[in-house]
């Protein structure tokens, strides 16, 4: 164990519950993960949470992701330098816990995914297209469609395509509208530390920056273990691509049942893999944690 080092109040770490001797189980960025921790694993386990600075408070700005690790690893190693830990990251904030296990540097550091972006891929794009891809189509969806055939050949090619530039320009328009009007509006209430109305918070205000942060995000060379849980159809499409980004690493897959959706894999039963697999690790581990610093 590490000498002490003298630290202050922690901004990010809460120890949600204090638990034992074993290895703690911590939620990193998103906090979806920790209800399912909490109630499956019994109390000597220590359940962590690391909050990201921002995200549903003033300044209402999510920090290059780099940044937010490095926040993290210096308080973890602050409270616990030396020890096994257990992190898991639930979407975006899976990218973090990549680069906070990279940050730290430990050899017994087990990473948990649940379905992550891709670093430089627009998450909310590839989600509408498997989206789009697994929608089957209603009876009344297809016999407009069907309906739709005779009206179109009846217009015309030219018709067709005068109707698709005006669809297309009213788009581009109302989009124009609410970049130009809502955006700075709902930054000048940032700025002034007023709450962001909640029927904006999500689509207008922070899935853009998250978006942003992971197109410009970069996978550091980290050469543990990182385990990535997915439904079946998310590792079909996106375990090959995660391989080759997290060389020289290894990533070992953990398939999901189909839940209804992204969420609903933090909830059970879709969550019931990645919680046996924590347990897994958590009984393997034999040795005992260092305490974390007084």
């Amino acid at each position: 164990m590490s000498q002490p080092v003298p630290h202050g109040p922690y901004r990010h770490l809460e120890i949600v519950r204090g638990g034992g001797p074993l290895p703690p189980v911590v939620a990193v960025g998103l906090p979806d993960v920790l209800s399912v921790v909490k109630g499956e694993f019994p109390p000597e386990v220590p359940v962590w949470w690391l909050r990201t600075d921002g995200f549903a408070a003033p300044p209402f700005l999510i920090r290059p992701f780099p940044e937010i690790a490095a926040s993290f690893a210096d308080e973890i190693d602050r409270y616990m330098p030396t020890g096994p830990l257990v992190l898991i990251g639930f979407s975006f904030s899976a990218l973090i816990a990549v680069e906070l296990a990279h940050r730290l540097g430990r050899d017994d550091v087990e990473v948990l995914l649940l379905e992550p972006p891709l670093p430089g891929i627009l998450p909310a794009r590839a989600k509408l297209r498997r989206t789009a891809a697994a929608r089957p189509a209603t009876p009344k969806a297809a016999d407009r469609a069907e309906a739709a055939v005779p009206r179109e050949r009846a217009r015309g090619p030219i018709a067709g395509a005068v109707r698709a530039a005006c669809v297309d320009l009213w788009c581009r328009g109302y989009l124009l509208l609410q970049e130009s009007l809502l955006r700075p509006y709902l930054e000048s209430r940032a700025r002034r530390g007023k709450p962001i109305p909640a029927r904006f918070r999500s689509w207008w205000f922070y899935l853009p920056q998250v978006h942003d942060r992971t197109m410009k995000y970069r996978l550091p060379p980290y050469a543990g273990r990182i385990h990535l849980a997915g439904r079946s159809d998310w590792l079909s499409t996106y375990l090959p691509s995660w391989k080759v980004l997290a060389e020289p690493g290894e990533v070992i897959s953990c398939p999901l049942s189909q839940a209804a959706d992204h969420a609903a894999i933090n909830r059970l039963p879709s969550a019931r893999p990645w919680v046996e697999l924590i347990g897994d690790w958590l009984a393997a581990s034999s040795r005992d944690v260092p305490g974390p610093i007084a």
